[in-house]
Protein backbone atom coordinates (compact mmCIF):
# COMPACT_ATOMS: atom_id res chain seq x y z
CA UNK A 1 0.00 0.00 0.00
CA UNK A 2 2.71 2.55 0.84
CA UNK A 3 4.52 1.70 -2.36
CA UNK A 4 1.50 1.95 -4.45
CA UNK A 5 0.95 5.48 -2.62
CA UNK A 6 4.52 6.48 -3.16
CA UNK A 7 4.27 5.86 -6.91
CA UNK A 8 1.06 8.03 -7.22
CA UNK A 9 3.00 10.24 -5.49
CA UNK A 10 4.86 11.24 -8.42
CA UNK A 11 3.28 14.23 -9.69
CA UNK A 12 2.44 15.79 -6.51
CA UNK A 13 6.26 16.01 -5.40
CA UNK A 14 7.37 17.41 -8.85
CA UNK A 15 4.93 20.09 -8.54
CA UNK A 16 5.78 20.40 -4.84
CA UNK A 17 9.70 20.95 -6.33
CA UNK A 18 8.85 23.38 -8.88
CA UNK A 19 7.08 25.52 -6.26
CA UNK A 20 9.63 25.05 -3.72
CA UNK A 21 12.25 25.81 -6.21
CA UNK A 22 10.16 29.24 -8.29
CA UNK A 23 9.49 30.72 -4.47
CA UNK A 24 12.88 29.98 -3.22
CA UNK A 25 14.48 31.42 -6.28
CA UNK A 26 12.08 34.55 -5.89
CA UNK A 27 13.00 35.20 -1.96
CA UNK A 28 16.90 35.14 -2.50
CA UNK A 29 16.41 37.50 -5.41
CA UNK A 30 14.68 39.37 -3.47
CA UNK A 31 16.14 39.66 -0.45
CA UNK A 32 19.43 37.71 -0.38
CA UNK A 33 20.26 39.03 3.17
CA UNK A 34 17.45 36.82 4.95
CA UNK A 35 17.54 34.30 1.92
CA UNK A 36 21.01 33.22 1.04
CA UNK A 37 23.75 30.94 0.43
CA UNK A 38 25.37 31.76 3.35
CA UNK A 39 23.47 29.66 6.26
CA UNK A 40 25.24 27.97 9.01
CA UNK A 41 23.19 24.86 9.09
CA UNK A 42 21.69 23.70 5.77
CA UNK A 43 24.38 26.20 3.87
CA UNK A 44 23.00 26.81 -0.60
CA UNK A 45 19.98 25.20 0.46
CA UNK A 46 18.33 27.49 2.72
CA UNK A 47 16.33 29.60 0.11
CA UNK A 48 14.48 26.09 -0.63
CA UNK A 49 14.47 24.89 3.28
CA UNK A 50 13.15 28.51 4.20
CA UNK A 51 9.95 27.79 1.30
CA UNK A 52 9.63 24.10 3.13
CA UNK A 53 9.39 24.80 6.31
CA UNK A 54 6.93 27.95 5.06
CA UNK A 55 4.56 25.28 4.00
CA UNK A 56 5.08 23.71 7.28
CA UNK A 57 3.83 27.11 8.74
CA UNK A 58 7.35 27.87 10.19
CA UNK A 59 8.30 31.52 8.93
CA UNK A 60 8.79 35.14 10.67
CA UNK A 61 6.48 37.66 8.93
CA UNK A 62 9.28 40.19 9.75
CA UNK A 63 11.21 38.34 6.83
CA UNK A 64 9.19 40.08 4.36
CA UNK A 65 8.46 43.33 5.11
CA UNK A 66 7.55 44.93 1.33
CA UNK A 67 4.66 44.29 -0.19
CA UNK A 68 5.39 42.29 -3.16
CA UNK A 69 7.29 39.96 -0.30
CA UNK A 70 4.19 39.89 1.80
CA UNK A 71 1.98 38.89 -1.80
CA UNK A 72 3.88 36.11 -2.58
CA UNK A 73 4.31 34.73 1.01
CA UNK A 74 0.33 34.44 0.45
CA UNK A 75 0.53 32.98 -2.50
CA UNK A 76 2.72 30.20 -1.63
CA UNK A 77 0.63 29.72 1.72
CA UNK A 78 -2.06 29.71 -0.45
CA UNK A 79 -0.36 27.19 -2.62
CA UNK A 80 1.15 25.03 -0.74
CA UNK A 81 -1.06 24.59 2.72
CA UNK A 82 -4.59 25.05 0.50
CA UNK A 83 -4.05 23.36 -2.79
CA UNK A 84 -1.14 21.13 -2.66
CA UNK A 85 -2.25 19.33 0.70
CA UNK A 86 -5.72 18.86 -0.22
CA UNK A 87 -4.36 17.33 -3.38
CA UNK A 88 -2.05 14.95 -1.48
CA UNK A 89 -5.41 13.82 0.56
CA UNK A 90 -6.96 13.20 -2.42
CA UNK A 91 -3.97 11.50 -4.02
CA UNK A 92 -3.67 9.18 -0.88
CA UNK A 93 -7.42 8.63 -0.86
CA UNK A 94 -7.61 7.29 -4.00
CA UNK A 95 -4.79 5.45 -3.52
CA UNK A 96 -6.04 3.54 -1.05
CA UNK A 97 -9.08 3.42 -2.02
CA UNK A 98 -7.59 1.11 -5.13
CA UNK A 99 -5.49 -0.52 -2.88
CA UNK A 100 -8.54 -1.64 -1.01
CA UNK A 101 -10.42 -2.66 -3.82
CA UNK A 102 -7.80 -5.12 -5.23
CA UNK A 103 -6.38 -6.08 -1.75
CA UNK A 104 -7.35 -10.04 -2.03
CA UNK A 105 -6.19 -10.18 -5.64
CA UNK A 106 -2.77 -8.89 -4.62
CA UNK A 107 -2.92 -10.83 -1.49
CA UNK A 108 -3.53 -14.05 -3.71
CA UNK A 109 -0.72 -12.69 -5.74
CA UNK A 110 1.96 -12.64 -2.95
CA UNK A 111 0.82 -16.05 -2.22
CA UNK A 112 1.64 -17.46 -5.60
CA UNK A 113 4.37 -15.42 -6.25
CA UNK A 114 6.24 -16.65 -2.96
CA UNK A 115 5.10 -20.63 -4.48
CA UNK A 116 6.97 -19.42 -7.78
CA UNK A 117 9.81 -18.58 -5.82
CA UNK A 118 10.01 -21.92 -3.85
CA UNK A 119 9.70 -23.77 -6.67
CA UNK A 120 12.74 -22.58 -8.23
CA UNK A 121 14.95 -21.83 -5.36
CA UNK A 122 14.01 -25.61 -4.43
CA UNK A 123 13.10 -27.55 -8.33
CA UNK A 124 14.35 -31.14 -7.18
CA UNK A 125 11.87 -30.93 -4.05
CA UNK A 126 9.21 -30.04 -6.38
CA UNK A 127 9.94 -31.93 -9.25
CA UNK A 128 7.33 -34.19 -7.99
CA UNK A 129 4.90 -32.18 -6.28
CA UNK A 130 2.03 -33.64 -4.18
CA UNK A 131 -0.38 -30.81 -5.06
CA UNK A 132 -0.81 -29.06 -8.12
CA UNK A 133 -1.12 -25.17 -8.82
CA UNK A 134 -4.26 -24.10 -10.90
CA UNK A 135 -4.85 -20.68 -11.68
CA UNK A 136 -8.70 -19.61 -11.92
CA UNK A 137 -10.66 -16.59 -11.77
CA UNK A 138 -10.75 -14.78 -8.47
CA UNK A 139 -14.56 -14.82 -6.82
CA UNK A 140 -17.07 -12.62 -8.21
CA UNK A 141 -15.17 -11.96 -11.35
CA UNK A 142 -17.24 -12.29 -14.76
CA UNK A 143 -14.14 -13.50 -16.78
CA UNK A 144 -13.68 -10.42 -18.47
CA UNK A 145 -10.23 -8.23 -18.39
CA UNK A 146 -10.28 -6.15 -15.90
CA UNK A 147 -10.47 -2.25 -16.34
CA UNK A 148 -8.43 0.35 -15.52
CA UNK A 149 -8.56 2.39 -12.28
CA UNK A 150 -10.04 5.65 -12.71
CA UNK A 151 -10.54 6.35 -9.25
CA UNK A 152 -13.84 6.34 -6.90
CA UNK A 153 -15.82 8.36 -9.47
CA UNK A 154 -14.66 6.24 -12.12
CA UNK A 155 -15.72 3.04 -9.97
CA UNK A 156 -18.85 4.48 -9.11
CA UNK A 157 -19.77 4.93 -13.26
CA UNK A 158 -18.81 2.13 -13.62
CA UNK A 159 -21.22 0.28 -11.06
CA UNK A 160 -23.72 2.71 -12.27
CA UNK A 161 -23.12 1.47 -16.08
CA UNK A 162 -23.39 -1.85 -14.85
CA UNK A 163 -27.03 -1.33 -12.84
CA UNK A 164 -28.30 0.34 -15.93
CA UNK A 165 -27.23 -2.57 -18.07
CA UNK A 166 -28.68 -5.14 -15.25
CA UNK A 167 -32.16 -2.54 -15.29
CA UNK A 168 -32.26 -2.44 -19.24
CA UNK A 169 -32.06 -6.66 -18.82
CA UNK A 170 -34.77 -6.62 -16.23
CA UNK A 171 -36.75 -4.70 -18.62
CA UNK A 172 -36.51 -6.95 -21.13
CA UNK A 173 -37.56 -9.77 -19.51
CA UNK A 174 -40.57 -8.08 -18.00
CA UNK A 175 -41.51 -7.40 -21.94
CA UNK A 176 -40.67 -10.90 -22.75
CA UNK A 177 -43.05 -12.06 -19.69
CA UNK A 178 -45.59 -9.73 -20.65
CA UNK A 179 -45.57 -11.70 -24.08
CA UNK A 180 -45.74 -14.68 -22.77
CA UNK A 181 -48.37 -14.25 -20.39
CA UNK A 182 -50.27 -12.72 -23.02
CA UNK A 183 -49.38 -15.52 -25.22
CA UNK A 184 -50.60 -18.11 -22.15
CA UNK A 185 -53.90 -16.29 -21.79
CA UNK A 186 -54.57 -16.90 -25.97
CA UNK A 187 -54.01 -20.44 -25.57
CA UNK A 188 -55.91 -20.80 -22.51
CA UNK A 189 -58.78 -19.12 -24.17
CA UNK A 190 -58.77 -21.32 -26.83
CA UNK A 191 -58.39 -24.17 -24.77
CA UNK A 192 -61.50 -23.46 -23.51
CA UNK A 193 -63.39 -23.04 -26.72
CA UNK A 194 -61.85 -26.32 -27.26
CA UNK A 195 -63.10 -28.13 -24.34
CA UNK A 196 -66.64 -26.29 -24.60
CA UNK A 197 -66.54 -27.94 -28.17
CA UNK A 198 -65.90 -31.11 -26.93
CA UNK A 199 -68.18 -31.12 -24.50
CA UNK A 200 -71.21 -29.99 -26.92
CA UNK A 201 -69.95 -32.72 -29.25
CA UNK A 202 -70.36 -35.13 -26.41
CA UNK A 203 -73.48 -34.06 -25.59
CA UNK A 204 -74.94 -34.38 -28.85
CA UNK A 205 -73.31 -37.58 -29.15
CA UNK A 206 -75.31 -38.99 -26.30
CA UNK A 207 -78.69 -37.65 -27.75
CA UNK A 208 -77.94 -39.67 -30.46
CA UNK A 209 -77.38 -42.63 -28.80
CA UNK A 210 -80.43 -42.50 -27.02
CA UNK A 211 -82.52 -41.54 -29.98
CA UNK A 212 -81.66 -44.91 -31.52
CA UNK A 213 -82.09 -46.69 -28.58
CA UNK A 214 -85.70 -45.80 -28.36
CA UNK A 215 -87.45 -47.69 -31.35
CA UNK A 216 -85.29 -50.66 -30.55
CA UNK A 217 -86.76 -50.95 -27.13
CA UNK A 218 -91.05 -49.62 -28.28
CA UNK A 219 -90.68 -52.94 -30.42
CA UNK A 220 -89.10 -55.55 -27.88
CA UNK A 221 -92.41 -53.94 -25.88
CA UNK A 222 -94.95 -54.87 -28.99
CA UNK A 223 -93.70 -58.48 -29.08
Amino acid sequence: MIGQILTDMRPFLLILGTGIFGFGFFFLIRDPAVFGYDHELVGPAWPFVSVFLLALGSFDASDYPDRLSMVVLLLALLFSTVLLLNLLIAIMGDSYEMVKESEIVEKLKGQALLVVEHERLYPSANAFPRYMHVLRAAEGGDGGEASAWEGIAGKVKQEVAGLRKTMATADELAEVEQKMTKKLEEVAKKLEALQKGQETLLAAIQAGGKGTKSPGSSAGNTM
